[in-house]
């Protein structure tokens, strides 16, 4: 009973135990009374069973010692119940934030398939209209050789830009993740904004915009870059021009600045 912790004691019991304790000590005090008395001796034969039984009881108390404990085993349960049920609230709020993620995750890849195929859509309609154009352009006859050979070059050059978007299109892992490889190869910046002056003039002399190129300083006729890239930026930023340009004209400008001894393209 001691052992116990003071709230997880039986009191109740304890106190029962304590009455029986007392009244046997009474009446083995009162047998040992009447015994001294030899007219009483016989009464004192009455006496017998209680000490059968006291002795039989005190012999096993294991059932004694549950009962006392009993407090305490339903406390350690309620709190092995607590801790198991707050344990599998915390599985279950950290299955279903796993689950949120995942659908997260799987909204802002569709988010970004759309977003991407928006934009490719774009990047394929400017050089399939400049295929188209100069198509028809070289179907004429009055054409001279270097122009023929210019504007063949100018669908050659687009047909490899469209079949380079178009992989990138059906390439879905790059879709997935959000992102495109950039190249490091040998390019030609000067052909590359050549070409997209080209393709936005029509479009820019339909607006009543004039569409100028410009070179400041010893522009390299190689640089490390990847061209696929350029020719969309630039095709993005110089179509936006011309499209929010009401009067006036467009410039692309190119140039090259010094930045710690190594040269930058601008």
């Amino acid at each position: 009973y001691l052992a116990e912790r003071p709230e997880d004691r039986n009191k109740k019991l304890m106190d029962l135990a304590w009455i029986f304790a007392l009244c046997a000590a009474c009446g083995y005090a009162a047998s040992i009374m009447v015994f001294v008395w030899p007219a009483y001796r016989l009464v004192a034969l009455i006496l017998v069973p209680l000490a059968v039984f006291t002795w039989k009881f005190c012999r096993n108390l294991d059932e004694m010692q549950v009962s006392l404990s009993a407090k305490r085993l339903e406390r350690e349960l309620q709190e092995a119940l607590v801790a198991r049920t707050e344990q599998l609230e915390a599985e279950v709020a950290a299955r279903t934030a796993e689950l949120r993620e995942a659908r997260d995750a799987e909204r802002a890849a569709n988010a970004a398939k759309s977003a991407f195929i928006a934009t490719v859509s774009h990047e394929i309609r400017t050089p399939l209209n400049a295929i188209m154009g100069y198509s028809g352009l070289l179907a004429d006859d009055a054409l001279d050789a270097r122009v023929r050979e210019e504007y063949a070059g100018i669908v050659s050059r687009n047909g490899e830009h469209l079949a380079t978007v178009i992989d990138d299109v059906l390439d879905l892992s790059k879709i997935e993740s959000q992102r495109l490889m950039i190249e490091r190869v040998p390019c030609c910046i000067g052909t590359i904004v050549n070409d997209v002056a080209m393709l936005m003039r029509p479009r820019a002399e339909e607006r009543g915009v004039e569409l100028t190129c410009s070179a400041t300083g010893p522009i390299p006729d190689r640089v490390i870059a990847d061209p696929t890239r350029i020719r969309q930026v630039l095709l993005n930023l110089v179509s936006n021009a011309v499209k929010f340009t009401e009067r006036g004209s467009v410039w692309i400008r190119v140039n090259t600045e010094e930045d710690g001894g190594a040269g930058r393209l601008i």
